[in-house]
């Protein structure tokens, strides 16, 4: 807590922190021991990585920064050039860690105490004593010195100071400086009475500044949290810059919550917007009904994506409704659904000038789903086996989508349809009917053969993911949202499933032994679901 210069070097950041020192070790490793202050928490056994000390090393520095440029700040405003720990203490307050002051306090005042202690005992020990001789004294008549017995002596050995013989013919005082130890002098130090400081309340922050800090949080935490603190903080929430992106994908509350809910969550979102929203993103819970409402207030929208909302069985022109309605709509998603070759029509006729099209789901083999409910159904019907499909006909009903986006869509920069039964006939298609692509994602497609003539066709493209070519060229435009990406799953304690197990086959074996059977109570094994790994873009 040493007093420093009030400059905004001395808060100068981990790129400060990290500067090497002449011995070749980093600055912060010098002063900050957080090593041993991590060894103090891990058992007496327990290793420390490299990567966990350099990183809190750098949560360190960082923190340490972050309060010195506050205090730093508030040396400016009062013109200073010293700053002192009450200035750090103050920032530290200012900055919301009220529950550091105290303990901070008293390390302070016993710093202070142990400094005013140090310099006393300085002093004392540079400290000269003057000797007065007899008047009948002179400085040739000082022959020798010499100390009394040991009775006499200090109890660490010194000689007490005051036991000086002094040879007779003196006739002339003079000063002796003494060349022994001399004991130093302690004092008692009153604390120091710190200053109370004063917290900031938040909620007077003015409308801009709070707008800065809302725009960091999400859609549902400003629905759920942040607008429900006070009410300068409700006025902050319904600015309408702060809806212009509206996302509602990969949170936990989508999944826990009832569709009509996060619906309702929506409207108002997008009502807050008063027509300035650009961009909604939403997971799971659209309806038609909602698009409607969209469409009649999304004059500015450039951007939908719907996440595995499900087949709009009462409407299914609802997107191509919405897609008229919206004339500076660029970006079109509905993934995790598979779509008729007349979707893209609509789509086409509504939006011509679409630039980004996802369309993207999980491959699944329909043709042996189909093929093996049929065996199913011929063994229980006794029908005749039907006569094979044509490849031709095979390959048209594939690349039906394709086709209808080729002959439709020509304006398109972006287009992702992994997981889709398309075939090289249907690629061909569209890199021939749209010839502005940039992105073409068509990985997990099962029935494309990746070949040399594919690869040349595909050449032309910025960015393309085709099945089986690994590792993809990082393209942050073609990362996708999972179907279950968000979605929390809290599982039973292992433990305890495994305990009622045994209490269970307990029970079994006694109930064998009495009765040859295995009783009423059957336990299957238990079988934690698969981690849900939603694809991202590799590098």
């Amino acid at each position: 807590m040493a007093d420093a210069p009030a400059t905004r070097a001395a808060a100068g950041g981990s790129h400060v922190s990290g500067i090497l020192t002449a011995g070749g070790v980093r600055e912060r490793e010098r002063f900050l021991p957080v090593a041993d202050i991590m060894r103090k928490a891990i058992p007496p056994n327990g290793k420390i990585g490299k990567d966990a000390k350099e990183a809190v090393q750098e949560l360190v520095s960082e923190f340490i920064a972050f309060i010195t440029s506050e205090a730093s700040d508030r040396c400016k405003r009062e013109k200073r050039e010293t700053m002192t720990g009450d200035d750090l203490l103050w920032a530290m307050a200012t900055l919301g860690f009220e529950n550091y002051i105290e303990p901070l306090k008293l390390y302070l005042h016993k710093y202070r105490q142990m400094s005013v202690l140090d310099n006393g005992m300085e002093m004392e020990q540079h400290e000269q004593l003057e000797v007065l001789p007899p008047p009948h004294c002179s400085a040739d008549g000082i022959a020798e010195m010499r100390h009394d017995e040991v009775k006499d002596e200090l109890p660490n050995g010194d000689p007490k100071p005051s036991n000086i013989t002094v040879h007779k013919n003196c006739s002339e005082p003079t000063t002796v400086p003494l060349p022994c130890k001399v004991l130093p002098c302690t004092m008692e130090v009153e604390p120091k009475t710190f200053p109370v400081f004063d917290v900031k309340d938040w909620s007077e922050l003015p409308l801009d500044a709070l707008s800065t800090i809302f725009m960091k949080l999400g859609t549902i935490e400003i629905l759920m949290g942040a607008g429900l603190v006070c009410r300068s903080w409700l006025v902050t929430a319904t600015s309408p810059e702060l809806w212009r992106f509206v996302d509602m994908t990969r949170h936990k509350v989508v999944f826990s919550k009832a569709e009509s809910v996060m619906r309702k969550m929506a409207k108002v979102a997008i009502d807050r917007s008063d027509g300035r929203m650009e961009s909604f993103w939403a997971q799971k819970f659209v309806s038609s009904e909602l698009l409607d409402y969209i469409a009649s207030r999304g004059n500015s929208l450039k951007s939908i994506r719907l996440i595995a909302p499900g087949y709009f069985w009462d409407d299914e022109d609802a997107v191509a409704r919405l897609a008229a309605k919206c004339p500076m709509l660029e970006e079109i998603e509905y993934s995790h659904q598979k779509h008729p070759g007349y979707f893209f029509k609509q789509i086409g006729a509504a939006r011509p000038e679409l630039k980004r099209l996802r369309i993207h789901m999980d491959w699944y083999d329909s043709d042996a789903i189909k093929h093996e409910m049929m065996m199913e159904q011929r063994q229980d019907d006794d029908e005749e086996e039907e006569e094979e499909e044509p490849y031709d006909a095979w390959e048209a009903r594939h690349n039906e989508e394709a086709f209808a986006i080729a002959e439709n869509l020509h304006e398109l920069r972006l287009l992702q349809m992994a997981g889709n039964s398309l075939t090289k006939k249907g690629v061909y298609a569209i890199l021939e009917g749209c010839p502005h692509l940039e992105c073409l994602d068509l990985t997990e497609c099962g029935h494309l053969k990746v070949d040399d003539e594919l690869l040349a066709r595909c050449a032309k493209i910025k960015h393309v993911w085709l099945p089986g070519h690994w590792p993809y060229v990082r393209c942050p435009d073609l990362c996708t949202i999972g179907e279950k990406e968000g979605e929390v799953i809290e599982l039973p304690d292992v433990y305890e499933i495994e305990a009622r197990m045994l209490r269970d086959r307990g029970a079994m074996e006694e109930g064998a032994m009495e009765d040859d059977g295995y009783g009423d109570n059957y336990w299957e094994d238990y079988t934690p679901p698969r981690p849900l790994t939603p694809r991202t873009c590799a590098t």
